[in-house]
């Protein structure tokens, strides 16, 4: 009468064990990724590119993957979200620093033409200039500059802070939910949530790159309007994703006849052990 029961007991402690080897396997994983995504980002933050570029062709490639796979993988939203903080880490070690990696041309006005504006006298005659005055100015480029005077204004900073928040509430709801079996037979609902999970990530970081390009160039607006486009491009493929999570939430039976657990992990909360 003994022996199933320590059968049982051994089973147990041998599911705890493996369970608990996981969740370091896990966590070594994460903050390895973690380290390189801060190593990228950092080595990023001294060389000159468009995130307005890496963006849309990251927005690009997600469509395209969409495509044609008639499904969205979860691993191609894992990946763009991971682009996003790369960019992201970018974007902080920018601010922080005042690095402008591409460089910011100075102009100013250059005298091109001049005139006597006061002549000398001698006995009532004029013989000399006594005083020249600009006639005509031309604006030029007298140099370049790598680094902004100014600091960080206090709503970047207030940008970065909730920016961050988004970043990191996404990816706890994205790793909760790696572990879920609510998937159908017809779509991808994981996927989906994913990719509704980003769009705050996705604006944060368009919202912060546009305050720190003015806080460091006031003229140069089409940089920021441009990743504010990027960012409402990502807003409509969040409420494609939205549409069709809802309908496939509400016709396909599965989902409607789910158990409490799979409710408390469409929720948000840890699934509960087996007992």
């Amino acid at each position: 009468s003994r022996l199933p029961s320590s059968r049982i007991y051994l089973s147990a402690r041998r599911c705890s064990l493996c369970r608990g080897m996981h969740c370091v396997t896990l966590g070594i994983a994460l903050v390895i990724v973690a380290a390189s995504v801060a190593s990228l980002g950092t080595v990023l933050s001294y060389v000159c590119l468009s995130e307005l570029g890496v963006l849309f062709a990251a927005e690009a490639l997600l469509i395209l993957v969409w495509s044609c796979m008639r499904r969205l993988p979860p691993c191609a939203v894992m990946l763009y979200f991971v682009a996003l903080c790369i960019l992201m880490v970018r974007e902080t070690h920018l601010a922080a620093s005042g690095r402008i990696p591409c460089g910011l041309f100075t102009f100013g006005d250059s005298c091109v033409e001049t005139r006597c504006a006061e002549y000398n006298y001698f006995i009532g005659f004029q013989t000399s200039c006594a005083r020249h005055a600009c006639a005509r100015f031309e604006h030029q480029e007298l140099g370049e500059s790598f680094a902004s005077g100014e600091g960080p204004t206090p709503w970047l900073l207030m940008g970065l802070a909730g920016t961050w928040c988004a970043f990191l509430l996404s990816a706890r709801q994205m790793w909760r939910w790696q572990g879920g079996s609510w998937e159908t037979e017809t779509g991808n609902e994981r996927g989906l949530a994913s990719v509704i999970l980003a769009v705050p990530a996705t604006y944060g970081l368009c919202a912060v790159h546009a305050m720190r390009v003015l806080n460091v160039n006031r003229e140069d607006t089409w940089q920021a309007e441009g990743m504010m486009s990027a960012a409402e491009l990502y807003s409509a493929l969040g409420l494609y994703a939205f549409h069709r999570l809802l309908v496939a939430y509400t016709d396909c039976p599965v989902l409607r006849q789910r158990s409490k657990a799979d409710q408390a992990l469409w929720r948000g909360f840890p699934r509960p052990l087996p007992t």
